[in-house]
C-alpha cells in the first residue's frame, strides 16, 4: 500500500464529509445533495495546473464584504406612489382586506395582500402599450369596455364577464403620450371608484408628481454580475445562461445530456473549516487570498467530473469549480480565482 492510500485510509469520517462538501459546492441543482463525489489524491493532478489560463475578464472593483455575505441586507419599505396615497388606493377597493405598499416608481405603483389581491397602477408610452382590449381579467374572458368622460382622452371602464355579469375591474385613460390602468385583483370595485381614483392620478400627472431619487440602500449581492455571460460563454465555446442563488452563481449550458458549467459560491468557513479541508489534499495555488487550493472530483454517474479551487478569506471559502469537459479546465478555474481576488 502506498503512502498516499494509507493516508487515504486513514482520513477521519468528519473529513470525507467535507469531501462531499466540496462536491455540493460545485455541482449544480438541488437534486445532487444524494450524490458524493471522490477526490482525486493531490498527487495526480499535475503541477500545471496551478498554472492560470489566460482569459479575458472584467476588473472592474467587487465590494468584498457584501460578495463575501458578510453585509446585512436592509429591507426597505416602498417609498409613497407619486399619483395615489396609500389610503386613495385602498378607497378604490369594497374589502376591509388589508394591503400594503410593495413597490413605487415613476411608471407602477402596487399594493397588495398576496398576488390574488392587488391594486396596482402602471403609466405606459402610448405607442408601445399593450392595446386596453387585451387585458383581460380571465384569459377566456375578453373585457366588455365601456367608454367614460374623463379623465384625460379615451377613458374607459373595463368589466369581467365570467360569471355572466359585468364586473368592473380596471380602468384606463390616456394622457401625455401615456397610457395609465388601474387594475384591482380579487377584490370588487366599481366604475365610481376607479373614475375618482383615476381623477386623482390624472391630477397628479398634471401637476408633475414624480418620485425624488431614492437614498442609496444595502441590497444582497448578485453573484452573477461578477462576470458576463458573454465573458463565460468564450471560455466554454457555447452561450450560456446564468442563474443565481444566495452568494453563489451557476454559469451553465447543455447539450443532450452533457453539463458543461462554471460555479461560483462563497461558504462559511466556520462551517467548513479550511483545515479540514487541507486534509483531503490538492495543489497549492499561491498568490490567492489568504490561501487557495485546487483539488478535482472525478465524473460520478451523469454528473460530471470538475475541479474547485477554494479560497480562503477570513472566515468564508470561495469556490470556484469547472466541469472537466472545458479546455485547460485546471488553469480557468485558477484564472477565475485569481480574477476575484485581485478585484477585492
Amino acid at each position: 500500500m502506498n503512502d498516499t492510500m494509507r493516508h487515504l485510509l486513514n482520513i477521519p469520517v468528519r473529513v470525507l464529509a467535507i469531501g462531499g462538501f466540496m462536491f455540493m459546492a460545485a455541482c449544480s441543482d438541488a437534486d445532487q445533495s444524494s450524490q458524493t463525489s471522490t477526490a482525486v489524491p493531490a498527487k495526480a493532478i499535475a503541477e500545471s495546473a496551478i498554472v492560470a489560463a489566460q482569459l479575458d475578464l472584467s476588473t472592474t472593483a467587487i465590494n468584498q464584504p457584501m460578495f463575501l455575505g458578510q453585509v446585512v441586507p436592509e429591507v426597505q419599505a416602498a417609498m409613497p406612489c407619486p399619483f395615489l396615497s396609500d389610503e386613495q388606493a385602498m378607497a378604490i377597493i369594497k374589502s376591509k382586506r388589508e394591503l400594503k405598499r410593495r413597490n413605487t416608481s415613476n411608471t407602477q405603483c402596487y399594493w397588495s395582500m398576496n398576488a390574488g389581491f392587488s391594486v396596482k397602477l402602471t403609466l405606459e408610452p402610448l405607442a408601445t402599450a399593450k392595446p386596453v382590449q387585451q387585458r383581460s381579467y380571465n384569459m377566456d374572458s375578453p373585457p366588455v369596455l365601456k367608454p367614460q368622460a374623463g379623465p384625460g382622452n379615451n377613458a374607459t371602464i373595463l368589466y369581467d364577464t365570467v360569471w355572466d355579469k359585468e364586473r368592473a375591474y380596471a380602468m384606463s385613460f390616456e394622457q401625455g403620450q401615456q397610457l395609465v390602468m388601474i387594475y384591482v385583483t380579487g377584490m370588487a370595485t366599481d366604475a365610481e371608484l376607479l373614475t375618482t381614483a383615476a381623477e386623482t392620478v390624472s391630477a397628479q400627472m398634471q401637476a408633475g408628481a414624480s418620485l425624488e431619487p431614492q437614498a442609496e440602500r444595502t441590497d444582497e449581492f448578485n453573484m452573477c454580475s461578477i462576470w458576463s455571460e458573454t465573458e463565460i460563454a468564450a471560455i466554454i465555446g457555447s452561450p450560456v445562461s446564468a442563474s443565481s442563488g444566495k452568494l453563489e452563481c451557476k454559469w451553465s449550458s447543455e447539450s443532450g445530456d452533457e453539463l458543461t458549467q462554471i460555479r461560483v459560491n462563497v461558504s462559511y468557513g466556520k462551517n467548513h473549516t479550511w483545515d479540514y479541508l487541507r486534509e483531503i489534499g490538492g495543489v497549492d495555488v499561491p498568490g490567492i487570498g489568504e490561501g487557495a487550493m485546487l483539488n478535482k472530483m472525478r465524473k460520478k454517474g451523469n454528473r460530471p467530473g470538475h475541479v474547485v479551487v477554494t479560497t480562503l478569506y477570513a472566515d468564508s471559502l470561495v469556490n470556484v469549480s469547472v466541469t472537466d469537459n472545458i479546455a485547460d479546465f485546471n488553469g480557468v478555474a485558477v484564472a477565475l480565482a485569481e480574477n476575484i481576488g485581485s478585484r477585492f
